[in-house]
């Protein structure tokens, strides 16, 4: 073993990513540097009056493919490597944060605020749907067609891109409003119940 990475980890390296046991170190590794790169820069994001969210999400890309590993592949692909046991180490993880944000913020929802803006929560989000909606629509309709899947497909491809914007994300916009102290007011309800609805609303479409 080499810096205290056993040697089947090792012996691992060059074999496919399908059949590579998931490493214990390789796990530690990614931990360690998903939550100082994005303590880092969601406390530089703070400093600059934006939510540590942003920051988090900035330093997500600057680990994944497009920064990271197009100027260190090597490095890149030894921290995260294309594993899908790998992978499922830290999804789990990922999982039960989503989890653990959302249980919180349920916890401070305030039920009877959310039924005193529940229509002007459906309104909101109903034009939430609507617009996006209609924009990817629109613009799949307009899409040069080297950008396409197929050819032939083009009207999936305008659905799929109508979709993909009308979504919002639960997660992100709790978070955001956790960090504003906007849980409690009327307008921090009303972005809640509205990105709720959109979410709800977007899978089923």
């Amino acid at each position: 073993a080499q810096f205290g990475i056993p040697g089947h980890a090792l012996a691992a390296a060059g074999a496919p990513a399908e059949t590579q046991a998931p490493s214990d170190p390789v796990f530690l590794a990614q931990i360690v540097a998903l939550i100082f790169v994005g303590r880092l820069l969601g406390e530089a994001m703070q400093r600059c009056g934006q939510p540590a969210v942003v920051g988090q999400l900035i330093g997500g890309l600057l680990l994944g493919p497009s920064v990271f590993g197009a100027l260190w592949p090597s490095a890149q692909h030894l921290v995260f490597p294309d594993s899908p046991a790998q992978r499922s180490m830290t999804d789990a993880i990922s999982q039960l944060g989503i989890l653990l944000l959302l249980l919180l913020t349920g916890m401070e929802a305030d039920l009877k605020l959310l039924r005193k803006v529940g229509y002007i929560s459906f309104i909101v989000s109903l034009c939430g749907i609507c617009v996006p909606f209609a924009a990817g629509i629109l613009l799949g309709q307009f899409v040069p067609d080297r950008l396409l899947p197929d050819h032939d497909e083009r009207l999936i491809t305008s659905l799929f891109l109508g979709t993909a914007l009308a979504i919002s994300s639960v997660k992100i916009v709790a978070t955001v409003l956790r960090e504003m102290n906007f849980l409690q007011r009327n307008l921090g309800q009303v972005i809640l119940s509205s990105a709720v609805i959109d979410d709800s609303i977007g899978w089923i479409i």
